[in-house]
């Protein structure tokens, strides 16, 4: 089994690609979060910035999101399938409005490969009676 906690890209915070915003403004301290987002590439990169009179501290951040349904894929690839998705830790409901999800992900069951035939069925020897096409002797 695996759980995984992750969040839902939210793309209506980036305007033409980007997005500043003030996340604490005071007399002494100001914190500012300047990031620029990657469609194509599902790529955040971006900077937590505190500016104070002791000075400005830099905090990058760079990261890959991706959406629940590539989790899901990737679980398939890993031979898993989602047993239950929420949208919190106390088992919300998850919907389209969820700002994450928790989702659970089990080993599917194996299913052994079909039995070897000894040859064509009867059905597919008669097919292929049919199709074939007499040779004409005469040239």
């Amino acid at each position: 089994m695996c759980v995984l906690e992750a969040f839902v890209p939210d793309l209506s915070r980036f305007d033409r690609g980007q997005r500043t915003s003030t996340i604490h403004l005071d007399s002494k301290t100001a914190l500012i979060d300047a990031v620029k987002h990657d469609e194509v590439r599902q790529h955040i990169l971006g900077a937590h910035i505190a500016i104070s009179e002791g000075g400005t501290r830099y905090y990058p951040l760079q990261l890959r999101y991706a959406w629940p349904s590539e989790f899901d894929l990737m679980a398939r690839l890993a031979g898993m399938r989602m047993r239950e998705r929420w949208g919190g830790w106390r088992r919300e409901p998850f919907t389209t409005a969820s700002q994450m999800h928790v989702s659970v992900y089990e080993k599917m069951a194996v299913t052994p490969p079909p039995a070897k035939s000894e040859g064509p069925s009867a059905s597919m020897r008669k097919a292929q009676k049919r199709s074939r096409i007499p040779r004409s002797h005469s040239r």
